[in-house]
């Protein structure tokens, strides 16, 4: 699957969180994690994917791929949530706006759920959150700040790749 370039802050437009959970609800899509399993009645390190959907008038593939990636990461970072790459993301009944159950289930499965039911009607997606993270990180590539590497004087420094020559220069300090 090919890398699709975005920008994280504004894929993260909109960002909340709440003592029922997080969500993210923008121009481009809704994402709604309910993490307070307490209330939902599951194990306490699962959390549930209630709402995940680009919003309809957006053409732009990958989006809602993109913005799960980064919204998963803020939650991992975002130490007030109890979220950790151990926790493990379940979908409950995915419903999809287009009827075609099966592609969706295909969707699902390429960003990184596993079905763990075999009752088609009821389908059960689950997966951990180190496991979306790394699926989802090599569809999107996140633009906006460099790459940092290891360098001889064991220093690390900011380093840009050039697209165009391939090639990877050094930011010049201002004085």
């Amino acid at each position: 699957m090919e890398e699709i370039k975005f920008s994280k802050r504004e894929l993260l437009e909109n960002y909340k969180t709440s003592n029922i959970g997080v969500q993210l609800v923008n121009n481009n899509v809704s994402i709604l994690f309910i993490t307070d399993s307490k209330n939902i009645g599951l194990p306490e390190n699962v959390i549930e994917l209630y709402d995940f959907r680009k919003k309809p008038e957006i053409s732009t593939k990958g989006i809602a791929r993109c913005s799960l990636f980064s919204l998963l990461q803020q939650m991992v970072d975002d130490k007030s949530l109890n979220v950790n790459e151990e926790t493990i993301v379940q979908v409950c009944a995915p419903t999809p706006t287009d009827r075609n159950r099966g592609r969706l289930l295909k969707i699902y499965e390429q960003i990184g759920f596993t079905q763990t039911n075999s009752n088609p009607n009821t389908p059960e997606l689950k997966s951990s959150v180190r496991n979306l993270i790394e699926t989802l990180e090599k569809q999107c590539e996140m633009t906006g700040g460099g790459e940092y590497i290891k360098t001889k004087s064991r220093k690390r420094r900011k380093t840009k790749i050039n697209k165009k020559k391939g090639k990877q220069t050094r930011r010049k300090k201002r004085r």
